[in-house]
Protein backbone atom coordinates (compact mmCIF):
# COMPACT_ATOMS: atom_id res chain seq x y z
CA UNK A 1 0.00 0.00 0.00
CA UNK A 2 1.21 3.57 -0.71
CA UNK A 3 2.78 5.55 1.89
CA UNK A 4 0.84 9.11 2.83
CA UNK A 5 3.18 11.28 3.40
CA UNK A 6 2.59 15.24 4.69
CA UNK A 7 4.96 18.14 3.79
CA UNK A 8 4.89 21.78 4.85
CA UNK A 9 5.52 24.21 1.52
CA UNK A 10 7.67 26.83 4.13
CA UNK A 11 7.77 30.42 2.91
CA UNK A 12 11.72 31.78 3.20
CA UNK A 13 11.45 35.11 5.00
CA UNK A 14 8.14 34.24 6.59
CA UNK A 15 6.54 31.49 9.00
CA UNK A 16 5.80 25.58 9.30
CA UNK A 17 2.62 22.47 9.33
CA UNK A 18 0.45 20.27 7.06
CA UNK A 19 -0.62 16.78 8.10
CA UNK A 20 -2.13 14.25 5.95
CA UNK A 21 -4.58 11.56 5.40
CA UNK A 22 -4.94 8.43 3.34
CA UNK A 23 -8.25 8.89 2.58
CA UNK A 24 -8.44 9.52 -1.23
CA UNK A 25 -9.10 13.29 -2.65
CA UNK A 26 -12.08 13.96 -4.82
CA UNK A 27 -11.32 15.90 -8.39
CA UNK A 28 -13.41 18.91 -8.14
CA UNK A 29 -17.29 17.96 -9.02
CA UNK A 30 -18.94 21.16 -10.90
CA UNK A 31 -22.14 19.67 -8.79
CA UNK A 32 -20.05 20.56 -5.54
CA UNK A 33 -21.73 23.19 -2.89
CA UNK A 34 -20.12 24.61 -0.07
CA UNK A 35 -22.56 24.48 3.40
CA UNK A 36 -23.90 27.82 2.89
CA UNK A 37 -22.94 29.19 6.59
CA UNK A 38 -19.73 29.91 4.94
CA UNK A 39 -19.78 30.58 1.78
CA UNK A 40 -16.57 31.35 -0.62
CA UNK A 41 -16.05 34.95 -0.48
CA UNK A 42 -13.28 37.22 -0.02
CA UNK A 43 -14.84 37.58 3.53
CA UNK A 44 -16.98 34.91 3.52
CA UNK A 45 -20.39 36.50 4.99
CA UNK A 46 -21.97 34.43 7.68
CA UNK A 47 -25.39 34.21 8.57
CA UNK A 48 -25.52 32.79 11.79
CA UNK A 49 -22.97 33.93 14.60
CA UNK A 50 -19.93 32.58 13.99
CA UNK A 51 -18.63 29.89 16.78
CA UNK A 52 -16.61 32.23 19.32
CA UNK A 53 -14.32 30.52 21.40
CA UNK A 54 -12.28 33.47 22.76
CA UNK A 55 -9.05 31.72 24.82
CA UNK A 56 -9.37 31.11 27.94
CA UNK A 57 -8.13 33.56 30.83
CA UNK A 58 -5.34 32.04 33.27
CA UNK A 59 -2.08 31.67 34.42
CA UNK A 60 0.04 29.47 31.96
CA UNK A 61 2.28 26.41 33.11
CA UNK A 62 5.78 27.12 34.43
CA UNK A 63 8.37 25.53 32.50
CA UNK A 64 9.88 22.59 34.66
CA UNK A 65 13.39 20.72 33.97
CA UNK A 66 13.28 17.18 32.08
CA UNK A 67 13.51 14.80 34.15
CA UNK A 68 15.62 11.43 33.55
CA UNK A 69 12.33 9.23 32.24
CA UNK A 70 11.12 11.80 30.03
CA UNK A 71 11.90 10.25 26.61
CA UNK A 72 11.33 12.05 23.01
CA UNK A 73 11.74 9.40 20.70
CA UNK A 74 8.34 8.44 18.71
CA UNK A 75 6.47 6.87 15.65
CA UNK A 76 5.18 9.09 12.83
CA UNK A 77 1.51 8.49 12.31
CA UNK A 78 0.79 10.20 9.05
CA UNK A 79 -2.90 10.49 9.96
CA UNK A 80 -2.63 12.24 12.76
CA UNK A 81 1.13 14.29 12.93
CA UNK A 82 2.13 17.40 11.60
CA UNK A 83 4.83 17.47 10.57
CA UNK A 84 7.12 20.63 10.09
CA UNK A 85 10.33 22.04 11.63
CA UNK A 86 8.97 24.96 13.67
CA UNK A 87 10.20 27.57 10.92
CA UNK A 88 9.04 30.78 10.26
CA UNK A 89 6.79 29.71 7.15
CA UNK A 90 3.32 29.99 6.11
CA UNK A 91 2.04 26.65 5.64
CA UNK A 92 0.88 26.16 2.10
CA UNK A 93 0.74 23.30 1.00
CA UNK A 94 -0.43 19.44 2.08
CA UNK A 95 0.01 15.99 0.24
CA UNK A 96 -2.28 12.52 0.32
CA UNK A 97 -1.05 9.19 -1.08
CA UNK A 98 -3.15 10.50 -4.46
CA UNK A 99 -3.08 14.62 -4.01
CA UNK A 100 -1.43 18.16 -3.42
CA UNK A 101 -3.42 20.67 -1.94
CA UNK A 102 -1.63 24.05 -1.56
CA UNK A 103 -2.41 28.28 -1.52
CA UNK A 104 -0.93 30.38 -3.98
CA UNK A 105 2.06 32.10 -2.08
CA UNK A 106 0.63 35.46 -0.90
CA UNK A 107 -3.05 33.81 -2.65
CA UNK A 108 -6.74 33.50 -1.40
CA UNK A 109 -6.92 30.36 -3.71
CA UNK A 110 -6.37 26.68 -2.82
CA UNK A 111 -5.49 24.50 -5.34
CA UNK A 112 -4.93 21.06 -6.09
CA UNK A 113 -2.32 18.67 -8.12
CA UNK A 114 -3.51 15.03 -9.05
CA UNK A 115 -0.45 12.78 -8.89
CA UNK A 116 -1.92 9.76 -11.07
CA UNK A 117 -3.26 11.88 -13.97
CA UNK A 118 -1.48 15.38 -13.30
CA UNK A 119 -4.27 17.43 -13.59
CA UNK A 120 -4.50 20.89 -11.66
CA UNK A 121 -6.32 23.65 -11.04
CA UNK A 122 -8.58 25.70 -8.64
CA UNK A 123 -10.55 23.33 -6.02
CA UNK A 124 -13.50 24.62 -7.57
CA UNK A 125 -16.36 23.07 -9.39
CA UNK A 126 -18.59 25.65 -10.87
CA UNK A 127 -18.63 25.86 -14.57
CA UNK A 128 -16.55 28.52 -16.36
CA UNK A 129 -15.16 30.30 -12.91
CA UNK A 130 -11.84 32.03 -13.25
CA UNK A 131 -10.60 31.79 -9.57
CA UNK A 132 -10.23 34.77 -9.36
CA UNK A 133 -10.36 37.78 -6.79
CA UNK A 134 -12.70 40.63 -8.06
CA UNK A 135 -16.24 41.50 -7.65
CA UNK A 136 -17.11 38.87 -10.68
CA UNK A 137 -15.78 36.21 -8.82
CA UNK A 138 -16.53 36.36 -5.35
CA UNK A 139 -18.51 32.84 -5.15
CA UNK A 140 -15.74 30.84 -6.54
CA UNK A 141 -15.53 27.79 -4.39
CA UNK A 142 -11.91 27.84 -4.51
CA UNK A 143 -11.50 30.92 -2.63
CA UNK A 144 -11.11 30.94 0.85
CA UNK A 145 -9.54 34.61 1.18
CA UNK A 146 -5.81 35.38 1.99
CA UNK A 147 -5.40 35.40 5.87
CA UNK A 148 -1.62 35.50 7.50
CA UNK A 149 -2.63 32.57 9.95
CA UNK A 150 -3.61 30.90 6.34
CA UNK A 151 -2.13 27.22 7.13
CA UNK A 152 -3.06 24.16 4.87
CA UNK A 153 -3.52 20.85 6.46
CA UNK A 154 -5.44 17.50 5.86
CA UNK A 155 -6.35 15.52 8.96
CA UNK A 156 -8.20 12.65 9.13
CA UNK A 157 -9.66 12.74 5.57
CA UNK A 158 -10.55 16.47 5.78
CA UNK A 159 -9.06 20.32 4.74
CA UNK A 160 -8.44 22.52 7.65
CA UNK A 161 -7.62 26.07 7.42
CA UNK A 162 -7.93 29.68 8.68
CA UNK A 163 -10.14 31.86 6.87
CA UNK A 164 -12.27 34.84 7.29
CA UNK A 165 -15.39 35.02 8.27
CA UNK A 166 -17.60 38.40 9.11
CA UNK A 167 -19.80 37.96 11.93
CA UNK A 168 -23.28 39.95 11.70
CA UNK A 169 -22.15 42.80 13.79
CA UNK A 170 -19.57 43.17 10.86
CA UNK A 171 -16.68 42.31 12.03
CA UNK A 172 -14.07 40.38 10.29
CA UNK A 173 -12.90 37.54 12.15
CA UNK A 174 -10.20 34.71 11.92
CA UNK A 175 -12.03 31.40 11.88
CA UNK A 176 -11.13 27.28 11.54
CA UNK A 177 -12.99 25.94 8.58
CA UNK A 178 -13.05 22.58 7.44
CA UNK A 179 -14.00 20.72 4.17
CA UNK A 180 -14.58 17.77 2.15
CA UNK A 181 -11.24 17.23 -0.15
CA UNK A 182 -13.56 17.99 -2.98
CA UNK A 183 -13.97 21.41 -1.73
CA UNK A 184 -17.55 20.56 -1.17
CA UNK A 185 -19.38 20.81 2.38
CA UNK A 186 -17.39 23.80 4.20
CA UNK A 187 -18.34 24.19 7.59
CA UNK A 188 -17.19 27.09 9.91
CA UNK A 189 -15.36 25.32 12.94
CA UNK A 190 -14.88 28.27 16.00
CA UNK A 191 -13.45 32.27 15.35
CA UNK A 192 -10.03 32.52 17.20
CA UNK A 193 -10.75 36.49 17.04
CA UNK A 194 -9.78 38.31 20.27
CA UNK A 195 -8.95 41.95 21.08
CA UNK A 196 -6.56 40.57 23.62
CA UNK A 197 -4.65 38.49 21.23
CA UNK A 198 -2.60 38.82 18.27
CA UNK A 199 -2.62 35.29 16.77
CA UNK A 200 0.26 34.71 14.07
CA UNK A 201 0.30 30.70 13.33
CA UNK A 202 -2.02 28.11 13.37
CA UNK A 203 -0.92 24.35 13.52
CA UNK A 204 -2.96 20.89 14.18
CA UNK A 205 -1.28 17.81 15.62
CA UNK A 206 -2.83 14.75 17.34
CA UNK A 207 -6.10 16.10 17.42
CA UNK A 208 -5.42 19.23 19.07
CA UNK A 209 -5.12 22.56 17.63
CA UNK A 210 -2.41 24.81 18.61
CA UNK A 211 -1.98 28.53 17.95
CA UNK A 212 0.82 31.55 18.76
CA UNK A 213 0.46 34.43 19.59
CA UNK A 214 2.47 37.97 19.69
CA UNK A 215 0.50 40.78 21.54
CA UNK A 216 2.19 44.76 21.78
CA UNK A 217 0.81 45.44 25.15
CA UNK A 218 2.18 48.34 27.71
CA UNK A 219 3.68 47.62 31.08
CA UNK A 220 4.61 50.83 33.27
CA UNK A 221 4.71 53.06 30.54
CA UNK A 222 6.82 50.88 28.17
CA UNK A 223 6.03 48.97 25.04
CA UNK A 224 6.29 45.11 25.49
CA UNK A 225 5.59 42.45 23.39
CA UNK A 226 3.49 39.22 25.45
CA UNK A 227 4.64 35.96 23.25
CA UNK A 228 1.99 33.26 24.43
CA UNK A 229 1.61 29.63 23.03
CA UNK A 230 -2.40 27.92 22.95
CA UNK A 231 -3.51 24.62 22.92
CA UNK A 232 -7.30 23.42 22.48
CA UNK A 233 -9.98 21.34 20.71
CA UNK A 234 -10.49 21.04 17.49
CA UNK A 235 -13.87 22.53 17.66
CA UNK A 236 -12.14 25.37 19.93
CA UNK A 237 -13.10 23.90 22.92
CA UNK A 238 -10.78 24.51 25.74
CA UNK A 239 -8.40 26.98 24.00
CA UNK A 240 -5.98 28.00 26.44
CA UNK A 241 -2.16 29.68 26.77
CA UNK A 242 -0.22 26.78 27.71
CA UNK A 243 3.30 29.34 27.64
CA UNK A 244 3.72 32.96 28.63
CA UNK A 245 6.41 35.29 28.30
CA UNK A 246 6.43 39.04 28.12
CA UNK A 247 9.96 40.80 26.38
CA UNK A 248 11.15 44.53 25.95
CA UNK A 249 8.82 45.32 22.81
CA UNK A 250 11.83 46.95 21.21
CA UNK A 251 14.03 43.56 21.01
CA UNK A 252 13.75 41.57 18.32
CA UNK A 253 12.87 37.46 18.35
CA UNK A 254 11.91 34.84 16.92
CA UNK A 255 9.21 32.60 18.39
CA UNK A 256 7.83 29.59 16.48
CA UNK A 257 6.73 25.89 17.26
CA UNK A 258 7.58 22.54 15.72
CA UNK A 259 5.34 19.07 16.44
CA UNK A 260 6.77 15.49 17.32
CA UNK A 261 5.33 12.54 18.66
CA UNK A 262 3.46 13.38 21.88
CA UNK A 263 5.09 16.87 22.02
CA UNK A 264 5.37 20.38 20.93
CA UNK A 265 8.47 22.03 20.48
CA UNK A 266 8.71 26.02 21.13
CA UNK A 267 11.82 28.45 21.26
CA UNK A 268 11.77 32.26 21.90
CA UNK A 269 15.24 33.64 20.84
CA UNK A 270 15.51 37.62 22.09
CA UNK A 271 18.25 39.83 20.71
CA UNK A 272 18.76 43.41 20.18
CA UNK A 273 18.06 44.81 16.71
CA UNK A 274 20.26 48.46 16.84
CA UNK A 275 22.56 49.52 16.40
CA UNK A 276 23.29 46.09 14.16
CA UNK A 277 21.72 42.87 13.41
CA UNK A 278 24.41 40.69 14.49
CA UNK A 279 24.47 40.36 18.07
CA UNK A 280 23.80 37.19 20.50
CA UNK A 281 20.63 36.36 22.12
CA UNK A 282 18.89 34.74 24.76
CA UNK A 283 17.71 31.47 23.27
CA UNK A 284 15.43 29.13 25.41
CA UNK A 285 13.70 25.38 24.22
CA UNK A 286 10.76 24.20 25.69
CA UNK A 287 8.49 21.07 25.30
CA UNK A 288 4.90 21.21 25.95
CA UNK A 289 3.69 17.50 26.83
CA UNK A 290 0.23 17.40 24.88
CA UNK A 291 -0.90 14.35 27.42
CA UNK A 292 -0.43 15.44 30.77
CA UNK A 293 0.12 19.63 30.02
CA UNK A 294 3.41 20.16 31.16
CA UNK A 295 5.70 22.49 29.74
CA UNK A 296 9.55 20.89 30.07
CA UNK A 297 12.74 23.55 29.77
CA UNK A 298 14.89 21.72 27.21
CA UNK A 299 17.70 24.24 26.78
CA UNK A 300 18.47 27.58 27.87
CA UNK A 301 21.36 30.14 26.91
CA UNK A 302 22.14 33.23 27.62
CA UNK A 303 24.35 35.37 25.37
CA UNK A 304 23.89 32.42 23.26
CA UNK A 305 25.64 32.58 19.35
CA UNK A 306 22.42 31.41 17.33
CA UNK A 307 18.80 32.70 17.42
CA UNK A 308 16.80 29.70 16.24
CA UNK A 309 15.24 29.65 13.14
CA UNK A 310 13.79 25.95 13.21
CA UNK A 311 13.88 23.15 15.50
CA UNK A 312 13.43 19.11 14.34
CA UNK A 313 13.72 15.57 16.62
CA UNK A 314 14.19 12.90 14.75
CA UNK A 315 12.45 9.86 15.69
CA UNK A 316 15.34 8.36 18.07
CA UNK A 317 14.30 11.55 20.22
CA UNK A 318 17.59 13.88 19.11
CA UNK A 319 16.70 17.69 19.24
CA UNK A 320 18.81 19.32 16.12
CA UNK A 321 17.98 23.55 15.91
CA UNK A 322 19.34 25.74 12.96
CA UNK A 323 20.33 29.48 13.16
CA UNK A 324 18.54 32.45 11.95
CA UNK A 325 19.97 35.13 9.55
CA UNK A 326 19.59 38.05 12.13
CA UNK A 327 23.83 37.51 13.12
CA UNK A 328 25.96 37.57 10.14
CA UNK A 329 28.90 36.34 11.51
CA UNK A 330 27.37 32.66 12.45
CA UNK A 331 27.84 29.99 10.10
CA UNK A 332 25.12 28.04 8.69
CA UNK A 333 24.79 24.56 9.94
CA UNK A 334 22.99 22.75 12.64
CA UNK A 335 23.19 22.67 16.32
CA UNK A 336 22.48 19.80 18.41
CA UNK A 337 20.89 20.02 22.25
CA UNK A 338 23.39 18.45 24.80
CA UNK A 339 23.00 18.54 28.17
CA UNK A 340 20.34 21.68 27.69
CA UNK A 341 22.69 23.35 25.53
CA UNK A 342 23.27 23.86 21.75
CA UNK A 343 26.36 22.90 20.47
CA UNK A 344 27.40 23.00 17.00
CA UNK A 345 26.98 19.49 15.14
CA UNK A 346 28.12 20.23 11.43
CA UNK A 347 28.61 23.54 9.16
CA UNK A 348 27.95 24.52 5.45
CA UNK A 349 31.81 25.41 4.78
CA UNK A 350 32.93 28.13 3.05
CA UNK A 351 32.60 32.52 3.31
CA UNK A 352 29.33 32.87 1.38
CA UNK A 353 27.78 30.88 3.97
CA UNK A 354 28.13 33.06 6.98
CA UNK A 355 24.72 34.15 8.19
CA UNK A 356 23.16 32.00 5.35
CA UNK A 357 19.86 30.52 4.94
CA UNK A 358 19.78 27.12 6.33
CA UNK A 359 16.89 24.90 7.33
CA UNK A 360 16.22 20.93 8.15
CA UNK A 361 13.74 18.71 8.03
CA UNK A 362 12.69 14.97 7.05
CA UNK A 363 16.46 13.93 8.13
CA UNK A 364 18.22 16.46 5.49
CA UNK A 365 19.72 19.94 6.16
CA UNK A 366 20.27 22.57 3.50
CA UNK A 367 21.57 25.50 3.24
CA UNK A 368 20.28 27.74 -0.08
CA UNK A 369 22.41 30.65 -2.05
CA UNK A 370 19.63 32.31 -4.07
CA UNK A 371 20.12 34.37 -7.18
CA UNK A 372 19.01 37.88 -6.62
CA UNK A 373 19.22 38.49 -10.14
CA UNK A 374 16.59 36.40 -10.69
CA UNK A 375 17.98 35.13 -14.32
CA UNK A 376 20.04 32.01 -13.33
CA UNK A 377 19.79 29.08 -10.59
CA UNK A 378 19.96 29.30 -7.16
CA UNK A 379 22.37 26.70 -5.50
CA UNK A 380 21.82 24.36 -2.78
CA UNK A 381 24.01 22.61 -0.06
CA UNK A 382 21.96 19.02 1.16
CA UNK A 383 23.52 17.28 4.27
CA UNK A 384 22.49 14.06 6.09
CA UNK A 385 21.72 14.29 9.78
CA UNK A 386 25.73 13.37 10.28
CA UNK A 387 27.06 16.33 7.88
CA UNK A 388 27.68 13.89 5.30
CA UNK A 389 26.98 15.99 1.92
CA UNK A 390 23.97 14.56 -0.24
CA UNK A 391 24.27 16.96 -3.03
CA UNK A 392 25.93 20.30 -3.61
CA UNK A 393 25.11 22.18 -6.81
CA UNK A 394 22.46 24.08 -8.90
CA UNK A 395 19.12 24.09 -8.59
CA UNK A 396 18.17 23.64 -12.59
CA UNK A 397 14.89 25.79 -13.74
CA UNK A 398 13.62 23.35 -17.09
CA UNK A 399 10.37 24.97 -16.27
CA UNK A 400 11.63 28.58 -17.84
CA UNK A 401 12.89 26.68 -21.21
CA UNK A 402 11.25 28.41 -24.36
CA UNK A 403 10.01 31.19 -22.52
CA UNK A 404 11.42 34.68 -22.73
CA UNK A 405 11.66 37.67 -20.24
CA UNK A 406 11.45 34.83 -17.44
CA UNK A 407 12.26 36.19 -13.50
CA UNK A 408 11.46 33.57 -11.09
CA UNK A 409 12.85 33.25 -7.38
CA UNK A 410 12.36 31.00 -4.58
CA UNK A 411 9.25 32.11 -2.55
CA UNK A 412 8.64 28.36 -0.37
CA UNK A 413 10.26 25.70 0.08
CA UNK A 414 10.53 22.70 1.88
CA UNK A 415 12.07 18.97 1.78
CA UNK A 416 10.50 16.13 2.63
CA UNK A 417 11.26 12.07 2.66
CA UNK A 418 13.36 12.35 -0.85
CA UNK A 419 12.01 15.15 -2.31
CA UNK A 420 12.66 18.60 -2.03
CA UNK A 421 9.50 21.43 -2.84
CA UNK A 422 9.83 24.86 -4.61
CA UNK A 423 7.21 27.08 -5.27
CA UNK A 424 8.32 29.99 -8.20
CA UNK A 425 6.71 33.43 -8.56
CA UNK A 426 7.72 35.89 -10.43
CA UNK A 427 6.96 37.69 -14.05
CA UNK A 428 6.19 34.71 -16.76
CA UNK A 429 3.63 34.59 -19.55
CA UNK A 430 3.70 38.38 -19.26
CA UNK A 431 1.68 37.77 -15.76
CA UNK A 432 3.44 39.66 -13.17
CA UNK A 433 2.21 37.02 -10.12
CA UNK A 434 2.54 33.75 -11.93
CA UNK A 435 3.62 30.80 -9.88
CA UNK A 436 5.04 27.30 -10.80
CA UNK A 437 5.33 24.38 -8.28
CA UNK A 438 8.72 22.69 -8.52
CA UNK A 439 9.86 19.11 -6.90
CA UNK A 440 13.18 17.95 -6.93
CA UNK A 441 13.46 14.13 -6.28
CA UNK A 442 17.10 13.28 -4.65
CA UNK A 443 18.69 10.45 -5.99
CA UNK A 444 22.25 8.95 -6.09
CA UNK A 445 22.62 11.03 -9.37
CA UNK A 446 21.79 14.68 -8.36
CA UNK A 447 18.02 16.23 -8.21
CA UNK A 448 15.55 15.03 -11.01
CA UNK A 449 12.98 18.27 -11.48
CA UNK A 450 9.28 17.97 -11.76
CA UNK A 451 6.94 20.50 -12.65
CA UNK A 452 3.93 20.06 -10.60
CA UNK A 453 1.48 22.80 -11.87
CA UNK A 454 1.25 26.35 -13.07
CA UNK A 455 -1.32 28.62 -12.05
Amino acid sequence: MKKTTALILAFLFLFPFVSCTKNKPVTPDETAAHNETAKSTETAEVTETVPDNTPEAGIAATPVPVTADVHFSYTFDPNTDCFTVGSFTLQGLAETEDAYYWRKPFGGFIFYSDKGSGEFGALCGKPDCLHEMGPNNSECNALVGYNPLSSLYVYDGMLYYIGSAKAADGRVLDTVFREELDGSNRKQLFSIDSFEHAFQRFFIHRGKAFFTAETDIVEDGLPKKRLEFFCGELNGDGVHSVFEKTIDGELGFSFSAGFYGDYAFFFVSTYNVSPAMDSNSDTTLYAYDLKNDKVYLIASQENCEISIWAVYVDTNGEIYVVPSQMNKFVQAGVYKVVNGEFVKHFEFEGEEYFGGYSNLGGGFAFSLQADWDLNGADTIWLKDMDGNTVYNGPLTRHFIEGRENVKVDVKDMIIHGNSLFIAYTGWIEDDPDYSILVRYEITENGLVETTLAEY
